[in-house]
């Protein structure tokens, strides 16, 4: 993981990786979504989405992953969702909800993954 920054004051750094995500709003079935992340912590996850969320709404994230048979799946919350620079996209921010150490290893060496592969290892 990239080291933090003096001022950042995030507990967990973020990283600039894109991720591709499916998604939906618990309790609701039928709107499976797609999306991709601007960045990523072991804390959430930035997706541009083409939907705004109200604050608080929570969404099923699943990440499909090659060496499983089922993608991984994650409960977040929307803590912001607002226009981006792209007038049709919005840059929702999600934090993370009820992981545990082994949802935390997974979603760690998730992040190292799609990092080894954006800088061409």
């Amino acid at each position: 993981m990239p080291e933090k920054p003096r001022n950042e004051r995030r507990k967990h750094p973020r990283s600039d990786v894109s991720i591709e995500v499916n998604y939906h709003i618990l309790g609701l079935i039928d709107n499976l979504s797609y999306a991709q992340t601007k960045n990523s912590s072991l804390a959430g996850f930035l997706l541009r989405t083409e939907t705004e969320f109200k604050r608080g709404v929570c969404l099923v994230l699943e990440i499909p992953w090659p060496s499983r048979l089922t993608p991984i799946r994650l409960l977040g919350r929307v803590v912001e969702s607002c226009l981006s620079n792209n007038p049709i996209t919005f840059d929702t921010r999600i934090e993370f909800l009820a992981m545990n150490d082994d949802t935390r290893r997974v979603v760690e060496n998730l992040i190292e993954h799609y990092l080894e592969q954006s800088r061409g290892r």
